[in-house]
């Protein structure tokens, strides 16, 4: 039986969400560990599934969000500045998406005890 070569990563393209528009750019093997990293703690919380009205608690949404500001900057920063923040980098989408995200994060917080006080 033939050995199948692995797949290749050369370059990525994504759209992005919250008007952040879209980015291209050639793959970089610590930006990909640090890629794949982030999307692994963005797809596995609680504040990305659809959950039903009788399902999860907003305290547990916000909880995750919350924890995922903390979660970014460790990626980010052990993976060192090769992930930039250029607009167009894995670490420039990062931080444009928390930047984003912390006014929502923000304006949903203050009614929920037991969360932290601020997203950034």
């Amino acid at each position: 039986m033939a050995k199948q070569v692995p797949a290749v990563l050369k370059e990525v393209s994504v759209s992005l969400p919250f008007g952040i528009g879209a980015a291209k750019w050639q793959a970089d093997p610590t930006e990909q560990n640090a890629a794949w990293s982030l999307y692994v703690e963005l797809v596995t919380r609680i504040a990305v599934q659809s959950l039903g009205t009788e399902q999860g608690l907003l305290r547990e949404v916000l909880n995750s969000l919350y924890t995922l500001f903390g979660t970014t900057r460790e990626v980010l920063k052990s993976s060192g500045p090769k992930v930039g923040a250029s607009r167009h980098s894995v670490g420039g989408i990062a931080i444009a998406v928390l930047n984003r995200l912390a006014p929502i994060y923000d304006s949903l917080a203050p009614g929920i005890g037991g969360v932290g006080s601020t997203a950034a």
